[in-house]
């Protein structure tokens, strides 16, 4: 019985000393566990990062060279912007005739050796007496204020607008 008791004893013993070490050896399994969790981590932000850096590089090359070859046939057709003559288009609510207005309009568009840019267009149109008076906040052309009468116009309806046309008229030096 006594030896029973020893064995117990040597038993007891090894697992107090254990017991600690084991509890150590844990900890120390533990804290690996979570910094290669963490560089496990950190490695799949970077890859992530590195394919989203990828991915913007890509698309600033394709850019990039968008920009290039539109500079090159610049070039190439002398479109440089030293060679471009610029007009400054300043219409403010200047009362015109309708074939003048349409001549103005022509002239305001695009093409191979010229291009217009727009700022503001504006353009206002005399109503008709047949409409009634015109609501509140209606504008009328600039010296036409007040020439309803009796339902007659100083001039026909429609046949003058207040054109403002505000803009730069690009022209190439050929």
């Amino acid at each position: 019985m006594n030896l029973f008791r020893f064995v117990y004893l040597g038993l007891a013993v090894g697992a107090a000393v254990a017991l600690p070490l084991v509890a150590i050896q844990l900890d120390k399994n533990y804290q690996e566990l979570l910094g290669a969790q963490a560089k496990a981590e950190l490695l799949t932000r970077s890859q992530v990062s590195r394919a989203e850096y990828l991915e913007q590089l890509r698309s600033y090359k394709v850019y990039a060279g968008k920009v290039n070859q539109f500079v090159t046939q610049a070039k190439q057709a002398n479109l440089s912007q030293p060679s471009w003559i610029t007009y400054g288009v300043d219409i403010n609510k200047q009362a015109v005739g309708v074939a003048e207005m349409r001549v103005i309009l022509s002239n305001a568009r695009s093409g191979l050796n010229y291009y217009f840019n727009p700022e503001k267009f504006e353009l206002l149109a005399m109503a008709s007496p047949d409409f009634g008076t015109p609501p509140p906040g209606v504008q009328y052309l600039p010296g036409f204020e007040g020439k309803v009468s009796s339902g007659k116009l100083d001039v026909e309806p429609g046949s003058v607008v207040a054109l403002t046309l505000k803009g730069s008229y690009y022209v190439t030096q050929q």
